[in-house]
């Protein structure tokens, strides 16, 4: 099973797809795209974020999107108590929970529907002042159908990552893992890649183009 993120909101990951694609992998594919509203990448289940701060907001809540039936079967039935309906009303058939959208929340969703265009339009063009920036370090570009959800700047050093959250008020997003106190036990071995990129990462926002002159 691949799990791949849309990290910052790019719609697709080009080389996974190349990779799977060419490859003839069979694997179960779940695509990641709290940070997309409109993902191009191809896969069995596409999760979806309505958090707050996400680029489709609805309170809280999310979405699962897929095309294989017994997936949508499980995942509306587990959404609801495990409820299945019948000829005279519902049963009971399986573990569950109350995890769907209430009214409330859909009509927040919906008017956020409304002003995703406009919302995108602005995050574009702060991350095209970022660009103009001399930044210490690589901006991870973004694609066409992306939702430009954060501007990911990836430093030259340590100390660079710690004045740039600083200045842009910009918090270290997804904290590894493996370094959390309830996986410290775990056996997940040496990650040296995934601790010095987190060290150097910094999330800068796009939700203001005047926060970059």
């Amino acid at each position: 099973m691949l799990m791949p993120v849309l990290y910052g909101g790019v719609s697709d990951h080009p080389q996974l797809t190349r990779i799977v694609e060419e490859g003839g992998y069979n694997e179960f594919m779940i695509v990641d795209s709290a940070h997309c509203a409109t993902p191009k990448m191809k896969s069995d289940v596409t999760l979806f974020s309505f958090h707050p701060y996400k680029p489709i907001a609805a309170s809280d809540g999310g979405m699962i999107s897929t095309d294989i039936e017994e997936i949508d079967q499980y995942a509306s039935s587990y959404r609801n108590f495990g409820r299945q309906d019948t000829d005279s009303g519902y049963q009971i058939a399986a573990d569950g929970f109350k995890f769907y959208m209430n009214n409330l929340n859909a009509t927040i969703a919906l008017t956020q529907l409304e002003v995703y265009k406009e919302n995108l339009s602005i995050r574009k063009e702060s991350f095209e002042k970022l660009m103009e920036l001399d930044l210490p370090g690589s901006l991870v570009k973004h694609d066409e159908h992306s939702s430009y959800y954060v501007g990911t700047l990836i430093t030259e050093n340590e100390q660079d990552a710690i004045e740039l959250r600083e200045k842009y008020c910009s918090d270290r997003l997804y904290p590894p893992l493996h370094l959390q106190e309830y996986y410290k036990d775990c056996d997940t071995g040496a990650m040296s890649h995934t601790e010095e990129y987190y060290k150097l990462l910094v999330n800068l926002p796009l939700y203001k183009p005047e926060i970059y002159g």
